[in-house]
């Protein structure tokens, strides 16, 4: 894992759910091996049973909390937040001057659900 200063922007990448394999789990590996010398902490708050390989592994390369209460806050200078569409976000405990938040979802899937159906984009 990678020594950091303190002059290193602070980077949380949160995620509210880790599944075993996915399109944003695979983002989040790349995004900690090409930065793996930056000052990244990937913040999960859920997984599915078989997602604690994919969180060590990430942890060869960075900083990993498992937080499922959410009670803690964090600070960083820069959050990315990677969730599935309609999940809630515990932004009231992340502190950082930029956040961007990422939205994972089917679009076939969601354009059927009521309220969706008929949504201009």
């Amino acid at each position: 894992m990678a020594k950091h200063n303190k002059t290193d922007p602070r980077i949380i990448v949160q995620m509210t759910h880790l599944n075993n394999i996915g399109g944003i789990e695979t983002a989040m590996w790349h995004v900690a091996k090409a930065f793996k010398d930056a000052d990244i902490t990937f913040l999960i708050n859920s997984h599915a049973d078989g997602a604690k390989t994919a969180m060590q592994r990430l942890e060869t390369l960075q900083k990993v909390i498992y937080d499922n209460d959410m009670c803690t806050t964090y600070e960083a200078d820069v959050a990315l937040i990677f969730t599935p569409i309609m999940t809630d976000v515990p932004l009231d405990h992340i502190e950082a001057r930029k956040i961007y938040q990422f939205c994972h979802s089917d679009i076939g899937a969601l354009m059927e659900c009521n309220g969706w159906r008929d949504f201009k984009w």
